[in-house]
Protein backbone atom coordinates (compact mmCIF):
# COMPACT_ATOMS: atom_id res chain seq x y z
CA UNK A 1 0.00 0.00 0.00
CA UNK A 2 1.04 3.60 -0.96
CA UNK A 3 1.63 6.07 1.84
CA UNK A 4 0.16 9.32 1.16
CA UNK A 5 1.43 12.74 1.79
CA UNK A 6 -0.99 16.07 2.13
CA UNK A 7 0.66 19.04 1.56
CA UNK A 8 -1.32 22.38 2.93
CA UNK A 9 -1.84 25.57 1.06
CA UNK A 10 -1.41 29.01 2.42
CA UNK A 11 -4.84 30.68 0.81
CA UNK A 12 -5.21 34.71 1.15
CA UNK A 13 -7.54 37.24 1.08
CA UNK A 14 -6.79 38.05 -2.50
CA UNK A 15 -6.89 34.67 -3.74
CA UNK A 16 -3.30 34.06 -4.20
CA UNK A 17 -1.72 30.64 -2.26
CA UNK A 18 1.69 29.30 -1.61
CA UNK A 19 2.53 25.74 -0.30
CA UNK A 20 2.57 25.11 3.46
CA UNK A 21 4.79 22.30 5.98
CA UNK A 22 3.61 18.85 4.41
CA UNK A 23 2.02 17.11 7.38
CA UNK A 24 3.91 13.59 7.23
CA UNK A 25 2.70 10.49 8.64
CA UNK A 26 5.43 8.40 10.66
CA UNK A 27 5.73 5.19 12.71
CA UNK A 28 2.49 3.78 11.51
CA UNK A 29 2.11 0.70 10.26
CA UNK A 30 0.12 0.12 7.42
CA UNK A 31 -1.10 -3.26 7.61
CA UNK A 32 -2.12 -2.73 10.89
CA UNK A 33 -5.97 -3.25 12.11
CA UNK A 34 -8.58 -0.83 12.89
CA UNK A 35 -9.76 -2.45 15.88
CA UNK A 36 -7.77 -1.08 18.60
CA UNK A 37 -6.29 1.96 16.80
CA UNK A 38 -9.28 2.62 14.55
CA UNK A 39 -8.87 6.37 14.62
CA UNK A 40 -5.46 6.85 13.80
CA UNK A 41 -5.27 3.51 11.69
CA UNK A 42 -8.31 4.62 9.24
CA UNK A 43 -8.60 8.45 10.11
CA UNK A 44 -5.32 9.61 10.88
CA UNK A 45 -3.26 7.45 8.94
CA UNK A 46 -4.07 10.10 6.20
CA UNK A 47 -3.61 12.78 8.49
CA UNK A 48 -4.29 16.27 7.26
CA UNK A 49 -4.60 19.73 8.97
CA UNK A 50 -7.22 21.75 9.06
CA UNK A 51 -5.48 25.04 10.47
CA UNK A 52 -7.43 27.96 11.51
CA UNK A 53 -5.34 31.05 11.52
CA UNK A 54 -5.54 34.66 12.16
CA UNK A 55 -7.12 37.20 9.97
CA UNK A 56 -8.73 40.48 9.59
CA UNK A 57 -10.93 39.16 6.78
CA UNK A 58 -13.73 41.37 5.81
CA UNK A 59 -16.33 37.82 6.31
CA UNK A 60 -15.10 37.99 10.25
CA UNK A 61 -15.85 41.57 10.12
CA UNK A 62 -19.32 41.10 9.35
CA UNK A 63 -20.37 38.75 11.41
CA UNK A 64 -22.48 40.15 14.35
CA UNK A 65 -21.33 39.56 17.77
CA UNK A 66 -23.96 38.44 20.91
CA UNK A 67 -24.27 41.80 23.08
CA UNK A 68 -24.14 40.71 26.98
CA UNK A 69 -27.67 40.53 28.55
CA UNK A 70 -29.29 43.16 30.60
CA UNK A 71 -28.39 42.67 34.60
CA UNK A 72 -25.09 40.50 33.84
CA UNK A 73 -22.47 43.21 33.53
CA UNK A 74 -22.11 43.22 37.68
CA UNK A 75 -22.46 40.04 38.02
CA UNK A 76 -20.06 37.05 39.12
CA UNK A 77 -19.60 33.08 39.05
CA UNK A 78 -16.09 33.23 40.88
CA UNK A 79 -13.94 36.04 43.23
CA UNK A 80 -11.37 35.74 40.93
CA UNK A 81 -10.03 34.02 37.57
CA UNK A 82 -11.47 31.00 36.13
CA UNK A 83 -9.09 28.46 35.46
CA UNK A 84 -11.19 25.59 34.38
CA UNK A 85 -14.85 23.87 33.54
CA UNK A 86 -16.34 20.30 32.87
CA UNK A 87 -19.80 19.50 32.15
CA UNK A 88 -21.10 15.87 33.51
CA UNK A 89 -21.84 13.48 31.49
CA UNK A 90 -25.48 13.02 32.06
CA UNK A 91 -25.19 16.19 31.06
CA UNK A 92 -27.16 17.85 34.24
CA UNK A 93 -24.26 19.63 36.22
CA UNK A 94 -21.66 22.32 35.43
CA UNK A 95 -18.63 22.56 37.45
CA UNK A 96 -15.88 25.62 37.35
CA UNK A 97 -12.57 25.89 39.07
CA UNK A 98 -10.95 28.91 40.12
CA UNK A 99 -7.61 30.36 41.62
CA UNK A 100 -10.27 32.04 44.36
CA UNK A 101 -9.73 27.88 45.46
CA UNK A 102 -13.44 27.11 45.04
CA UNK A 103 -15.09 24.95 42.74
CA UNK A 104 -18.57 24.97 41.85
CA UNK A 105 -21.22 22.95 40.95
CA UNK A 106 -24.04 24.43 38.61
CA UNK A 107 -27.27 23.47 37.50
CA UNK A 108 -28.29 22.88 33.75
CA UNK A 109 -29.77 24.21 31.67
CA UNK A 110 -30.49 27.13 33.80
CA UNK A 111 -27.64 27.48 35.63
CA UNK A 112 -28.29 27.76 39.27
CA UNK A 113 -25.21 27.52 42.04
CA UNK A 114 -26.10 23.75 43.01
CA UNK A 115 -23.32 23.69 45.44
CA UNK A 116 -19.40 25.25 46.77
CA UNK A 117 -16.59 23.40 47.27
CA UNK A 118 -13.76 24.54 49.24
CA UNK A 119 -10.79 23.01 47.62
CA UNK A 120 -7.52 23.38 49.22
CA UNK A 121 -5.65 24.66 46.03
CA UNK A 122 -6.57 26.12 42.71
CA UNK A 123 -8.41 24.21 40.29
CA UNK A 124 -6.51 24.20 36.98
CA UNK A 125 -8.50 21.35 35.95
CA UNK A 126 -11.47 19.17 36.08
CA UNK A 127 -12.82 16.03 34.65
CA UNK A 128 -15.87 14.25 35.73
CA UNK A 129 -16.36 10.34 35.62
CA UNK A 130 -18.54 8.98 33.20
CA UNK A 131 -21.29 8.16 35.56
CA UNK A 132 -21.27 11.88 36.44
CA UNK A 133 -20.78 10.74 40.19
CA UNK A 134 -17.04 11.85 40.90
CA UNK A 135 -15.41 15.01 39.95
CA UNK A 136 -11.87 15.11 39.55
CA UNK A 137 -9.96 18.29 40.00
CA UNK A 138 -6.13 18.91 39.73
CA UNK A 139 -4.45 20.92 41.92
CA UNK A 140 -0.59 22.71 42.26
CA UNK A 141 0.50 18.79 42.51
CA UNK A 142 -2.12 16.76 44.11
CA UNK A 143 -5.84 15.56 42.17
CA UNK A 144 -8.81 15.50 44.31
CA UNK A 145 -11.73 13.46 43.60
CA UNK A 146 -14.97 14.64 44.80
CA UNK A 147 -18.47 12.81 45.34
CA UNK A 148 -21.07 13.82 43.18
CA UNK A 149 -23.70 15.63 44.23
CA UNK A 150 -22.83 16.38 48.00
CA UNK A 151 -19.60 17.40 47.48
CA UNK A 152 -17.35 15.37 50.23
CA UNK A 153 -13.54 14.37 49.20
CA UNK A 154 -13.76 10.71 47.99
CA UNK A 155 -9.95 10.56 47.84
CA UNK A 156 -6.70 12.62 46.82
CA UNK A 157 -4.31 10.78 44.55
CA UNK A 158 -0.52 12.20 45.02
CA UNK A 159 2.60 11.48 42.47
CA UNK A 160 2.76 15.18 40.56
CA UNK A 161 5.51 17.42 41.51
CA UNK A 162 3.61 20.63 40.05
CA UNK A 163 0.39 21.48 39.41
CA UNK A 164 -1.73 19.30 37.00
CA UNK A 165 -2.70 21.39 33.86
CA UNK A 166 -4.50 18.69 32.41
CA UNK A 167 -7.25 15.91 33.40
CA UNK A 168 -9.47 13.45 31.12
CA UNK A 169 -11.44 10.27 32.03
CA UNK A 170 -11.90 6.79 30.10
CA UNK A 171 -15.17 6.24 28.49
CA UNK A 172 -15.07 3.11 30.99
CA UNK A 173 -14.56 5.15 33.88
CA UNK A 174 -11.41 2.81 34.77
CA UNK A 175 -8.51 5.42 34.02
CA UNK A 176 -7.79 9.03 34.43
CA UNK A 177 -5.22 10.16 32.53
CA UNK A 178 -3.19 13.97 34.14
CA UNK A 179 -0.72 15.98 32.48
CA UNK A 180 1.03 17.93 35.16
CA UNK A 181 3.81 20.65 34.90
CA UNK A 182 6.17 18.44 35.89
CA UNK A 183 6.48 16.96 32.32
CA UNK A 184 4.97 13.75 32.67
CA UNK A 185 1.71 12.06 32.07
CA UNK A 186 0.53 9.83 34.32
CA UNK A 187 -2.31 7.14 34.42
CA UNK A 188 -4.37 6.18 37.40
CA UNK A 189 -6.24 3.13 37.98
CA UNK A 190 -9.51 4.20 39.16
CA UNK A 191 -11.22 3.97 42.09
CA UNK A 192 -7.69 3.31 43.79
CA UNK A 193 -5.81 5.73 42.48
CA UNK A 194 -3.07 3.36 41.47
CA UNK A 195 -0.41 4.91 39.02
CA UNK A 196 -0.33 2.22 36.08
CA UNK A 197 1.89 4.18 33.69
CA UNK A 198 3.88 7.64 33.12
CA UNK A 199 4.99 9.10 30.29
CA UNK A 200 8.26 10.94 29.85
CA UNK A 201 10.39 12.76 27.79
CA UNK A 202 7.97 14.54 25.87
CA UNK A 203 8.34 18.05 27.15
CA UNK A 204 6.06 19.86 28.95
CA UNK A 205 2.29 18.61 28.23
CA UNK A 206 -0.36 21.08 28.10
CA UNK A 207 -3.31 19.27 26.92
CA UNK A 208 -5.01 15.98 26.91
CA UNK A 209 -8.12 14.20 25.70
CA UNK A 210 -8.84 10.64 25.05
CA UNK A 211 -11.12 9.15 22.67
CA UNK A 212 -14.69 8.17 22.74
CA UNK A 213 -14.05 5.01 22.00
CA UNK A 214 -11.63 4.73 24.99
CA UNK A 215 -8.47 2.97 22.59
CA UNK A 216 -6.50 6.20 22.78
CA UNK A 217 -5.48 9.73 24.15
CA UNK A 218 -3.42 12.33 22.62
CA UNK A 219 -1.12 14.70 24.23
CA UNK A 220 0.03 18.00 22.94
CA UNK A 221 2.39 20.36 24.64
CA UNK A 222 5.72 22.76 24.51
CA UNK A 223 7.30 20.87 21.64
CA UNK A 224 4.29 21.93 19.53
CA UNK A 225 3.56 18.44 18.61
CA UNK A 226 0.81 16.29 18.61
CA UNK A 227 0.87 13.05 20.20
CA UNK A 228 -1.47 10.08 20.42
CA UNK A 229 -0.82 6.76 22.56
CA UNK A 230 -2.71 3.53 23.49
CA UNK A 231 -4.79 2.75 26.31
CA UNK A 232 -4.44 1.42 28.82
CA UNK A 233 -0.38 0.50 28.17
CA UNK A 234 0.43 4.03 26.00
CA UNK A 235 2.21 2.28 23.22
CA UNK A 236 3.20 5.36 20.68
CA UNK A 237 0.83 5.79 18.15
CA UNK A 238 1.39 8.76 15.56
CA UNK A 239 3.38 12.04 15.89
CA UNK A 240 1.54 14.69 14.37
CA UNK A 241 3.07 18.10 13.10
CA UNK A 242 2.25 21.10 11.87
CA UNK A 243 1.85 23.60 14.68
CA UNK A 244 4.56 26.68 15.21
CA UNK A 245 4.27 27.18 19.01
CA UNK A 246 3.49 25.16 22.20
CA UNK A 247 -0.01 23.18 22.03
CA UNK A 248 -2.67 24.42 24.24
CA UNK A 249 -5.96 21.98 23.81
CA UNK A 250 -7.21 19.37 22.89
CA UNK A 251 -10.60 17.66 21.92
CA UNK A 252 -12.29 14.71 20.19
CA UNK A 253 -15.39 14.99 17.86
CA UNK A 254 -18.35 13.08 19.35
CA UNK A 255 -17.89 10.20 16.86
CA UNK A 256 -14.04 9.97 17.37
CA UNK A 257 -12.99 10.37 13.61
CA UNK A 258 -11.77 14.16 14.19
CA UNK A 259 -9.50 15.45 16.71
CA UNK A 260 -9.08 19.49 16.79
CA UNK A 261 -5.96 20.84 18.63
CA UNK A 262 -5.17 24.45 19.34
CA UNK A 263 -1.95 26.31 19.70
CA UNK A 264 -0.03 29.32 20.86
CA UNK A 265 0.86 30.30 17.28
CA UNK A 266 -3.23 31.12 16.97
CA UNK A 267 -4.17 28.20 14.83
CA UNK A 268 -6.06 25.34 15.36
CA UNK A 269 -6.05 22.17 13.08
CA UNK A 270 -8.26 19.29 12.59
CA UNK A 271 -6.60 16.13 11.90
CA UNK A 272 -8.51 13.66 9.83
CA UNK A 273 -8.92 12.80 5.87
CA UNK A 274 -7.94 13.30 3.29
CA UNK A 275 -7.96 17.48 2.84
CA UNK A 276 -6.97 20.16 4.27
CA UNK A 277 -7.75 23.75 3.96
CA UNK A 278 -5.82 27.12 5.72
CA UNK A 279 -8.48 29.34 6.90
CA UNK A 280 -8.63 32.70 9.21
CA UNK A 281 -9.18 32.46 12.83
CA UNK A 282 -8.07 33.93 16.32
CA UNK A 283 -5.79 36.28 16.74
CA UNK A 284 -4.59 35.02 19.95
CA UNK A 285 -3.55 32.05 21.75
CA UNK A 286 -6.30 29.48 20.95
CA UNK A 287 -6.75 28.25 24.82
CA UNK A 288 -9.26 25.62 23.89
CA UNK A 289 -12.17 23.76 22.09
CA UNK A 290 -15.61 21.67 21.97
CA UNK A 291 -17.02 20.10 19.59
CA UNK A 292 -20.69 19.78 18.76
CA UNK A 293 -22.58 16.56 19.71
CA UNK A 294 -23.52 15.80 16.11
CA UNK A 295 -19.92 16.88 14.60
CA UNK A 296 -21.06 19.21 12.84
CA UNK A 297 -19.53 22.74 14.74
CA UNK A 298 -16.33 23.47 16.66
CA UNK A 299 -15.95 26.16 19.02
CA UNK A 300 -13.05 27.79 20.01
CA UNK A 301 -11.77 30.32 22.29
CA UNK A 302 -9.14 32.01 23.98
CA UNK A 303 -6.65 35.05 24.91
CA UNK A 304 -8.49 37.23 21.55
CA UNK A 305 -11.78 37.50 23.78
CA UNK A 306 -14.10 35.79 21.59
CA UNK A 307 -15.82 32.61 20.88
CA UNK A 308 -15.61 30.67 17.16
CA UNK A 309 -17.81 28.34 15.80
CA UNK A 310 -16.42 26.64 12.50
CA UNK A 311 -18.66 24.33 10.38
CA UNK A 312 -17.47 20.99 10.25
CA UNK A 313 -15.54 19.53 7.98
CA UNK A 314 -15.23 22.15 5.71
CA UNK A 315 -14.13 24.62 8.33
CA UNK A 316 -16.21 27.65 7.53
CA UNK A 317 -16.42 30.58 9.68
CA UNK A 318 -20.28 30.59 10.80
CA UNK A 319 -20.24 33.05 14.07
CA UNK A 320 -17.89 35.33 15.99
CA UNK A 321 -19.32 36.01 19.72
CA UNK A 322 -17.99 38.50 21.89
CA UNK A 323 -19.08 39.15 25.34
CA UNK A 324 -16.19 38.37 27.38
CA UNK A 325 -13.70 40.99 28.97
CA UNK A 326 -10.81 38.79 29.22
CA UNK A 327 -8.76 35.88 28.10
CA UNK A 328 -11.59 32.98 27.64
CA UNK A 329 -9.91 29.80 29.70
CA UNK A 330 -12.16 27.22 29.13
CA UNK A 331 -15.06 25.84 26.86
CA UNK A 332 -17.30 22.97 27.47
CA UNK A 333 -20.35 21.76 26.07
CA UNK A 334 -23.34 19.67 26.77
CA UNK A 335 -23.36 16.12 25.72
CA UNK A 336 -26.83 16.91 23.54
CA UNK A 337 -24.80 19.87 21.64
CA UNK A 338 -27.28 22.46 22.93
CA UNK A 339 -25.08 24.66 25.44
CA UNK A 340 -21.98 25.49 25.55
CA UNK A 341 -20.44 27.23 28.25
CA UNK A 342 -17.87 29.80 28.74
CA UNK A 343 -15.28 31.02 31.68
CA UNK A 344 -13.33 33.69 31.87
CA UNK A 345 -10.43 35.49 33.59
CA UNK A 346 -13.12 38.28 33.82
CA UNK A 347 -14.90 35.73 36.58
CA UNK A 348 -17.65 35.11 34.54
CA UNK A 349 -19.29 32.04 32.94
CA UNK A 350 -21.53 32.11 30.27
CA UNK A 351 -24.28 29.71 28.56
CA UNK A 352 -24.48 29.75 25.01
CA UNK A 353 -26.85 28.01 22.48
CA UNK A 354 -25.29 25.59 19.93
CA UNK A 355 -24.83 25.82 16.74
CA UNK A 356 -26.27 28.79 16.78
CA UNK A 357 -23.98 30.33 19.74
CA UNK A 358 -26.90 32.66 20.70
CA UNK A 359 -26.49 34.01 24.27
CA UNK A 360 -28.39 32.57 26.44
CA UNK A 361 -27.60 33.61 30.27
CA UNK A 362 -24.29 34.21 32.62
CA UNK A 363 -24.31 32.55 36.14
CA UNK A 364 -24.39 33.99 39.27
CA UNK A 365 -22.90 32.99 42.79
CA UNK A 366 -24.46 36.00 45.20
CA UNK A 367 -20.82 35.87 47.30
CA UNK A 368 -18.69 36.60 44.77
CA UNK A 369 -20.82 39.47 43.27
CA UNK A 370 -20.52 43.37 44.29
CA UNK A 371 -23.64 43.95 46.99
CA UNK A 372 -25.15 46.37 43.58
CA UNK A 373 -25.75 43.00 41.70
CA UNK A 374 -30.01 42.40 40.92
CA UNK A 375 -31.35 39.06 40.15
CA UNK A 376 -34.43 37.77 40.07
CA UNK A 377 -35.77 34.78 42.97
CA UNK A 378 -37.10 31.29 42.37
CA UNK A 379 -37.94 28.10 44.78
CA UNK A 380 -38.10 24.87 43.60
CA UNK A 381 -38.01 21.40 44.95
CA UNK A 382 -34.60 19.48 44.98
CA UNK A 383 -33.85 15.53 44.10
CA UNK A 384 -34.54 14.75 48.03
CA UNK A 385 -38.04 17.06 48.05
CA UNK A 386 -36.60 19.96 50.36
CA UNK A 387 -37.49 23.34 48.47
CA UNK A 388 -34.73 25.74 47.32
CA UNK A 389 -34.49 29.26 46.77
CA UNK A 390 -32.16 30.71 44.45
CA UNK A 391 -30.88 33.50 42.07
CA UNK A 392 -30.89 33.41 38.75
CA UNK A 393 -29.60 36.59 36.00
CA UNK A 394 -32.23 39.52 35.31
CA UNK A 395 -34.40 38.29 32.41
CA UNK A 396 -34.27 34.58 32.82
CA UNK A 397 -37.03 32.58 31.92
CA UNK A 398 -38.52 30.66 34.96
CA UNK A 399 -37.24 26.83 35.19
CA UNK A 400 -39.46 24.12 34.69
CA UNK A 401 -40.89 22.78 38.12
CA UNK A 402 -39.52 26.00 39.71
CA UNK A 403 -41.77 29.38 40.91
CA UNK A 404 -41.05 32.82 40.85
CA UNK A 405 -40.99 34.36 44.46
CA UNK A 406 -43.15 37.52 45.07
CA UNK A 407 -40.74 40.55 44.83
CA UNK A 408 -42.02 42.83 47.93
CA UNK A 409 -42.60 46.31 46.83
CA UNK A 410 -42.49 48.42 50.06
CA UNK A 411 -44.99 51.38 49.95
CA UNK A 412 -47.83 50.05 47.09
CA UNK A 413 -51.06 49.61 47.87
CA UNK A 414 -52.68 46.88 49.29
CA UNK A 415 -56.28 46.04 49.74
CA UNK A 416 -57.22 45.61 53.60
CA UNK A 417 -56.99 41.56 54.55
CA UNK A 418 -59.19 40.64 57.21
CA UNK A 419 -56.59 38.79 58.33
CA UNK A 420 -53.53 40.21 60.85
CA UNK A 421 -53.51 44.03 60.24
CA UNK A 422 -50.73 45.65 58.78
CA UNK A 423 -48.10 45.88 62.38
CA UNK A 424 -46.69 49.48 60.36
CA UNK A 425 -49.37 51.51 60.37
CA UNK A 426 -52.45 50.05 62.53
CA UNK A 427 -55.84 49.36 60.96
CA UNK A 428 -56.35 46.55 58.34
CA UNK A 429 -55.52 48.33 55.21
CA UNK A 430 -53.56 51.54 54.32
CA UNK A 431 -49.96 51.42 52.46
CA UNK A 432 -49.04 47.91 53.09
CA UNK A 433 -45.91 45.42 50.94
CA UNK A 434 -47.35 44.13 48.06
CA UNK A 435 -46.10 41.40 46.05
CA UNK A 436 -45.35 41.73 42.11
CA UNK A 437 -46.37 39.01 40.38
CA UNK A 438 -44.21 39.52 38.04
CA UNK A 439 -40.21 38.10 38.73
CA UNK A 440 -38.64 41.61 39.27
CA UNK A 441 -35.35 42.31 38.85
CA UNK A 442 -34.42 43.64 42.28
CA UNK A 443 -30.95 43.90 44.49
CA UNK A 444 -30.23 40.32 45.09
CA UNK A 445 -27.06 40.48 47.46
CA UNK A 446 -27.24 38.42 50.74
CA UNK A 447 -26.21 41.01 54.09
Amino acid sequence: MKKPSFELTRVFGDGTSEPAQIVPVTQLPWDMKTSRRGFLGAGMAASAALVLLDSCSSSSKTVKTAPDAPGCSEVYAHSKEILSLAISPDGKMLASGSIDQKIKLWRLPDGSLIKTLNAKDRAWSLAFSPDSKILAAGGNKDITLWNIPDGSVKDTFRGHLKRVWSLACTPDGNLLVSASLDKTVKLWKLPEGIIQNTLNNIGLTMSIAVSTDGSMFATGGSDTKVRSWTLPDCLPIQTLTGHTNRVWSLAFSADGKLLASGSRDRSIMLWSQPESKLLKGHANLVKSLAFGADNRVLASAGNDKTIRIWSIPDGALMKTREGHTDAIQALAATPDGKILASASHDRTIKLWSLPDALYLTCLIDLESSPKTAKGVTFKAMNTMGQEITYTLPCGSPVPPGATCTCNCVPGSFGKPEKAAPYRGGGGGGGYRCTCNQVCTCVPVRRY
